[in-house]
């Protein structure tokens, strides 16, 4: 049986699913007989109507009907019933094609088909010696009878001659002979599914245990980030992470600098999983350290890169935009490692820029060089964080979401929406872009909107300029 068939079975206990598979395994052998006899039948059928044999039309007839009740109520069947049901078809078989034209030549048929119709079967000891024997004797008592001249030559020793026969003796032999392969056959295929079943119990436990133990590191990955959003006067914010595996490597924070000032930083490690996870806590610990120093962003990401450096053996890059909004001068000072460019909604023109920051990722074995952009922002304004998952993320016919898609998205809908509604919006236009598509990578997206302070009412929808730029523009830095 296939690890795929035990698999159904491993809420079972063992002797519970021998007893299901040894069933299933019957009813899959009775299947193929009865298929193959059902041809014979039918040719049979045509024969006996051609010749207008209405009595013996009885038989075929009858291993028809057997065949169609196999066929559509086998899973009403005992376990035994397979084996009991291939006798009933293969004696049927002997009645309705052979025994017309040759009732001695039927008889053998049946006795061979038979005894190899049981050997395909697993049946315990005693089902199969009852059958076998039920096999012989059917067939033999015929022939046995034949031989005999008279009714009362049953009780005289010229019966026991006709029993003792060498061809009884022979077929007596090969009934013991498929006796002791039917049950060798059967304990065999038992002893294979049992050491089967009890391999992939053991692998389910393991596959159980470790998924426990993802989904608690996953519940540990999502308690380290926000479990809500800062609540600082003039910014209005909202955050979503989804991971494409149980523990994702995909991480975003915030730190209040001070009443005025909030560092936003989002992180990507290549790939996800538990080594991304475990990377992420180490770099979730640092940042907390060094943003408590009073570090500046560009020397933040230069402590985290040497860290990195010093502390993985294998080469796991990671992705980094650190982002400091500025309320007292409506500013964010942005710096990059390798990370994708953030999105600015212009609100005084309708248009999207890119505030590109190239740089190395964090962890190369390269010297990096990291800097800072300070860019103006002005009431209305949108500034959209985000993972490459999202960009690069496939729709049925392989093409990417990519960076144009979401500018032109954002662009449409970061008017007169908050925070809140830009990020639900793209995150449904790259639902509905992927359909039926896998998540391959992490996808996270921050949106973070200047609002006037003392509120986080969207402007109206006329005020400013619309602008119709599509697509994104060189952001200028001030």
């Amino acid at each position: 049986m296939a690890a795929t068939d035990i698999q159904s079975l491993l809420d079972l206990d063992v002797g519970t699913a021998l007893k299901t598979h040894q069933r299933i395994t019957n009813a899959e052998r009775l299947r193929w007989v009865a298929g193959a006899l059902a041809i014979a039948a039918f040719a049979s059928v045509l024969y006996h109507l051609f010749y207008a044999d209405w009595l013996r039309l009885v038989a075929p007839l009858a291993l028809l009907g057997v065949v169609r009740w196999v066929y559509l109520d086998h899973e009403q069947i005992r376990p035994i019933g397979e084996a009991a049901l291939a006798a009933t078809l293969l004696l049927l078989f002997g009645l309705a094609v052979f025994l017309p034209a040759s009732p001695r030549f039927g008889l053998e048929l049946v006795a061979v088909l038979g005894a190899l119709a049981v050997l395909g079967f697993r049946l315990t000891w005693p089902w199969a010696a009852l059958l076998l024997l039920a096999i012989f004797l059917g067939t033999g008592i015929p022939r046995w009878l034949e031989s005999v001249e008279t009714p009362q030559a049953l009780l005289s020793p010229q019966l026991g001659d006709a029993v003792s026969t060498p061809q009884t003796l022979v077929s007596a032999a090969f009934t013991v002979l498929f006796f002791v392969l039917v049950v060798r056959s059967t304990r065999a295929d038992a002893k294979r599914f049992v050491d089967a079943f009890r391999i992939e119990t053991s692998r389910n436990r393991e596959r159980q245990r470790m998924r426990a133990e993802l989904s608690s590191a996953r519940q540990i990955q999502i308690s380290m980030l926000p479990s809500q959003e800062p609540e600082i006067d003039g910014l209005d914010i909202s955050a979503a992470s989804l991971p494409a595996a149980e523990v994702g490597g995909d991480y975003y924070e915030y730190f209040e600098i001070s009443d005025r000032r909030l560092a936003v930083v989002l992180a990507d490690v290549a790939g996800h999983g538990v080594a991304s996870g475990l990377l992420l806590s180490g770099v979730r610990s640092c940042l907390y350290l060094l943003h408590g120093d009073g570090s500046r962003p560009q020397s933040i990401l230069e402590k985290l890169d040497r860290m990195l450096r010093a502390t993985t053996q294998r080469r796991m890059f990671v992705t980094m935009l650190y982002c400091v909004f500025d309320l007292e001068r409506r500013a964010v000072v942005e710096v990059s490692a390798g990370h994708p460019a953030a999105l600015r909604y212009v609100a005084a023109t309708g248009a999207v820029e890119s505030l590109d920051n190239p740089a190395l990722p964090l962890g190369t074995r390269l010297q990096p060089r990291f800097r800072e952009r300070d860019t103006t922002l002005e009431i209305g304004d949108v500034v959209l964080l985000y993972t490459d998952g999202l960009t690069e993320i496939l729709d049925a016919r392989g093409r990417d979401y990519g960076e144009q898609r979401l500018a032109e998205r954002f662009r449409r809908i970061a008017r007169g929406r908050t925070a809140r509604e830009i990020r639900e919006a793209i995150l449904s236009d790259v639902w509905n872009f992927k359909g039926n598509v896998e998540q391959h990578d992490d996808i996270t997206l921050i949106a973070v909107r200047l609002c006037e302070p003392g509120t986080t009412e969207c402007p109206p929808e006329d005020s400013g300029g619309q602008g119709d730029a599509g697509g994104l523009t060189p952001g200028a830095a001030s």
